[in-house]
């Protein structure tokens, strides 16, 4: 279903219900197939300085998937999602809600000033939290095709300030008793621990161990954003 207005002087208005999410499988990496139905909830004003007000939303629910077939037949149980983008008189507002287990994800970030005029300048202020609990990783395979089965918890406790081009994180990021396989290889890996650690910097230190069979390998260093 779906209902539209727009005034041709900077006002759209646009609600649709149950829209099939594969028109954007072109945009999805290859041989991955999104099956989700998304309800999109618009209201925004541009006014004479080209200044947006108003939202985004835009939500799924609970039956999603993603098919993916580049290296094996895998589907990827995708949780309820809502997405929210928010002009008001401060600027953007973007968060992002995932219906995980144990506990909620939320992921939000604000750029202070910013009325989307145009693509945000590097200089840009930002402030945000990325908060997630995660109990399943299948959702790596999209990211790293080689892998595959991939389980464990991954959790996150950030903050992040800075700008638009150069954010600075503090918390951390943790992967817990994760175990996958590389599916060219055929090895198996498991005790997949690693932590990632940040005190306002785009750097993070790592520590972690990797077990494959009998064999254990310990990891230390940072890496950058």
């Amino acid at each position: 279903n779906m209902n539209y207005q727009e005034n041709g002087a900077g006002y759209l208005k646009l609600m649709m219900t149950q829209f099939p999410a594969k028109i954007f499988n072109s945009l999805l990496p290859k041989n991955t197939q999104a099956n989700a139905m998304l309800n999109i909830n618009t209201d925004l004003t541009r006014n004479n300085h080209r200044q947006l007000s108003g939202f985004v939303k835009i939500s799924t629910d609970s039956s999603s998937t993603i098919q993916y077939t580049e290296k094996i037949n895998e589907s990827i149980a995708l949780p309820k999602t809502t997405f929210t983008a928010l002009f008001d008189n401060n600027g953007l507002m973007l968060n992002l809600l995932l219906d995980t287990t144990p506990t909620p994800s939320i992921a939000s970030v604000n750029l202070p000033g910013y009325f989307g005029e145009r693509l945000p300048e590097k200089s840009q202020p930002l402030s945000g939290n990325i908060n997630l609990n995660m109990s399943s990783l299948k959702f790596l395979s999209l990211i790293i095709p080689d892998i595959s089965h991939t389980n464990g918890q991954l959790t996150t406790n950030l903050k992040a300030t800075g700008s638009y081009g150069y954010p600075l994180f503090t918390g951390n990021i943790q992967i817990k008793n994760a175990n996958t396989t590389v599916s060219d290889l055929g090895v198996a890996f498991d005790k997949i621990n690693f932590l990632f650690e940040a005190n306002n910097s785009d750097q993070f230190d790592i520590t972690g161990s990797i077990n494959s069979g009998n064999s254990q390998l310990a990891v230390n260093g940072n890496a950058g954003i």
